[in-house]
């Protein structure tokens, strides 16, 4: 079907980017008269729902074989993914959803920037030429309006 793993990567990487923009038009829309926790819990079960049957398909299913495994499962399901939606929600209903895609223009950037100076990773020029394209298209979002 696709020609490369990396022909497939783009597309996924596509698929992947419109379902993230999309967040911001259904997270509005679907917060906008329920608590952000009861929003973020259906939408995480919706997708957990959507994505088994293709992990199923993919890899199997491999639970963790120990109470140190179910534990790091539980904090990255809680920290990074639950609590910042439900941050994000709440955010939501204090500005517009325009804004705050513009704020989250800038978590690649933070993301580099943090493995820089947390994990000793390096920085290459295409690194760095997308932080310069970011930092332009917040630039050109904040004059353009």
């Amino acid at each position: 079907m696709f020609a490369s793993t990396t022909q497939l990567g783009d597309w996924l990487a596509i698929v992947s980017g419109l379902a993230y923009s999309s967040w911001y038009i259904f997270g509005k829309i679907l917060g906008q008269e329920r608590e952000p926790a009861v929003t973020t819990f259906v939408v995480m079960v919706f997708g957990a729902l959507l994505l088994l049957p293709i992990m199923i398909a993919l890899e199997g299913i491999h639970p963790p074989t120990s109470i140190y495994g179910w534990e790091l499962v539980a904090i990255v399901g809680l920290v990074p993914t639950a609590i910042a939606y439900v941050l994000y929600l709440t955010g939501l209903r204090l500005i517009d959803s325009t804004k705050a895609s513009v704020f989250a223009i800038v978590e690649p950037l933070t993301a580099a920037v943090l493995g820089f100076l947390l994990l000793q990773e390096t920085l290459s020029y295409d690194s760095i030429l997308g932080f310069i394209l970011i930092i332009s298209s917040i630039v050109l979002l904040a004059t353009s309006g």
